[in-house]
């Protein structure tokens, strides 16, 4: 009987067997390496990309729901842990999906520019005792918006 032994620790193979049984091994391989499958690696990556993040990636909101969701906190108070929380339902970490935490927060920075105009303030970010969390709060400018600013229900 062949036996056909792969040690990670050097990267060798040991082979036990006849040399036909060697080459229906290899037939078998170049088989199955030219079949129409779709591989993930070791460490989940497809194509550039976590699979964890291919998998959160077509729940990514729209940047008018951001905006929506961002208007709805009073003082218009948010942080990514929120945000992911609400639309993932679970919290968006940099070190888990690195991708989806650079395009929610590159969203969100736009979203912040789009309120800040549109409001006539400003951001003002504090860092949370939670990881170093960045919360946003919103500041108006003028003192005209400020009554209107301040009745908002929470």
């Amino acid at each position: 009987m062949a036996k056909l032994r792969y040690s990670p620790a050097t990267g060798l193979f040991e082979w036990e067997g006849t040399t036909e049984e060697l080459v229906h091994i290899y037939d078998y391989l170049i088989e199955r390496e030219n079949t129409n499958t779709q591989r993930v690696t070791r460490n989940r990556h497809l194509h550039g990309f976590r699979v964890s993040d291919l998998e959160l990636m077509g729940k990514m909101p729209t940047s008018d729901a951001l905006f929506e969701y961002v208007l709805s906190k009073p003082r218009y108070e948010h942080d990514i842990k929120q945000v992911g929380e609400a639309f993932f339902g679970k919290q968006i970490k940099a070190r888990e999906y690195p991708n989806l935490y650079r395009k929610l927060s590159y969203e969100l920075e736009k979203v912040r520019k789009r309120i800040e105009k549109e409001k006539n303030g400003a951001f003002e970010q504090k860092k949370s005792t939670f990881r170093n969390l960045k919360k946003y709060i919103f500041k108006p400018l003028s003192r005209s918006l400020l009554s209107t600013y301040e009745q908002r229900p929470s």
